[in-house]
């Protein structure tokens, strides 16, 4: 007896962790879209400003497209992400990089043209 109970708290602990996953997975949303830059230096400063947002599971971006693939929390507002993004000197299709920032980048890093 003492047996069969174990076996159904093991069963019941084992269904309802799996629906926690679950229900976690499902929350998560992607997003793809436009981020300024040239460079692989580029790319790790681009991604790592992105998972520095509380929430960001995985930020992907691309040298030759200039495109982001954002993974996060259905929670994070996605503007929060393209603004620190633009924080780190690189402009986003929703967030402009402030001047100050975009001096701060590495001559190969600065996009636009003078």
């Amino acid at each position: 007896m003492k047996t069969r109970a174990i076996l159904i708290a093991c069963i019941a602990i084992l269904f309802f962790g799996i629906n926690e996953a679950s229900a976690q997975k499902s929350s998560l949303k992607t997003e793809t879209f436009k981020v300024s830059g040239n460079c692989e230096m580029c790319q790790s400063t681009i991604e790592k400003a992105a998972k520095g947002i509380k929430g960001v599971s995985s930020a992907s971006w691309n040298k030759q497209t200039k495109m982001i693939k954002v993974s996060y929390d259905s929670k994070v507002d996605v503007k929060t992400i393209h603004q620190a993004i633009a924080n780190a000197g690189y402009e986003t299709s929703l967030a402009k990089a402030n001047e100050k920032s975009y001096a701060k980048l590495a001559p190969c890093c600065q996009y636009k043209k003078k």
